[in-house]
C-alpha cells in the first residue's frame, strides 16, 4: 500500500518500528528510506535548522536502546544532540554503546503483566543510579516507560527525570 501511495521516507520515533520497517518490510516489497528520529534531529541540528540556545545545566546519561543501538548501529546521533545543547554534562553508564544493556522491555515483556520482578530492568536501573544523573535520556518509548517506572519504584526520592531525546532538544530551543 505504501509503495502504491508513493511513500519514499518514513520517520520513526520508536526503534522497534524503525527496525521492522527498515529490515523486515523489504522482504514484502517495501522500498523506502526509514529514519529514526534521533538521526533526523541530529541532521536538523547540523544543517542549522534547529539551534539550541537554552542551557539546561543538567547531568544526563543516555540509555542505548537495543533496536536503535546494537541492532542498527545508531550510537553517536543521540550523543551529538546532547553534546550540542549548552550546559549538558553527558555521563556514560558503565555499559554503553556497543556494550549497552537491555532495559528489560524486550521480547514482549513490556506487554506482560509479570508477577515477578524483572532482573534485567533492575540491573539497568542500578547502572543508571550509579551515574548520579539528574536526567535519563533515551530514544525509545518502551525503554523510557520501563526505566521510569523502575527508577520511581527503587528510588522514589531520587527525582530523576526521564526524557526522550526529542524532549530534551525541544527544551533547549
Amino acid at each position: 500500500m505504501w509503495n502504491k501511495l508513493g511513500v519514499k521516507k518514513i520517520l520513526t520515533t520508536c526503534p522497534h518500528c524503525f527496525n521492522t520497517l527498515q529490515n523486515e518490510y523489504t522482504q514484502f516489497g517495501g522500498d523506502f528510506e526509514v529514519i529514526p528520529h534521533a538521526a533526523f534531529l541530529e541532521n536538523l541540528l547540523y544543517s542549522g535548522k534547529l539551534k539550541p540556545v537554552n542551557g539546561l545545566l543538567e547531568i544526563v546519561t543516555y540509555h542505548d536502546s537495543c533496536y536503535l543501538g546494537r541492532y542498527n548501529g545508531f550510537y553517536n546521533q543521540p550523543r551529538e544532540i546532547l553534546n550540542a545543547i549548552p550546559g549538558i554534562s553527558l555521563i556514560e553508564m558503565s555499559r554503553a554503546k556497543e556494550s549497552s544493556f537491555c532495559c528489560g522491555a524486550g521480547g514482549g515483556r513490556f506487554w506482560m503483566k509479570a508477577e515477578s520482578e524483572n532482573a534485567i530492568t533492575i540491573n539497568r536501573t542500578h547502572e543508571i543510579l550509579a551515574t548520579g544523573t539528574k536526567v535519563l535520556c533515551t530514544s525509545c518509548p518502551y525503554c523510557l516507560i520501563v526505566l521510569k517506572g523502575e527508577i520511581e519504584k527503587r528510588e522514589p526520592d531520587q527525582q530523576i527525570i526521564t526524557m526522550d531525546i526529542a524532549e530534551i532538544l525541544e527544551a533547549s530551543l
